[in-house]
């Protein structure tokens, strides 16, 4: 339920939004049963279902993004020597295990 908590963060209108989201996602409601209770066709519980998804979607990968950027800090230059000098031995060891070519 914790990933619920960011249904308030959805942005325009979203308590249309976050009222079908809930219905379908968490009560598990037809559509048909949504579009009845709401008193909206049963594509327009659809669209709204869809954009929804979206909007919360966006709202997860900010948070993430902004969480993850620390997480695994890119330390320049330092990363892309260690890098290189894994990629050198990686190839030199590729070179002694191929087969010579008979002459």
């Amino acid at each position: 339920m914790r990933a619920f908590a960011h249904l308030g963060e959805f942005r325009g209108d979203s308590p249309i939004f976050r009222t079908v989201f809930i219905m379908r996602e968490v009560e598990e409601m037809s559509v048909e049963e949504t579009a009845a209770q709401l008193g909206i066709n049963a594509a327009t519980v659809r669209t709204r279902l869809h954009r929804a998804r979206r909007l919360l979607r966006k709202a997860l990968d900010e948070r993430l993004v902004s969480a993850m950027k620390d997480a695994f800090p890119f330390d320049g230059l330092r990363c892309a020597r260690i890098m290189d000098r894994v990629m050198q031995r990686v190839l030199e060891l590729q070179r002694v295990r191929e087969p010579h070519p008979a002459w």
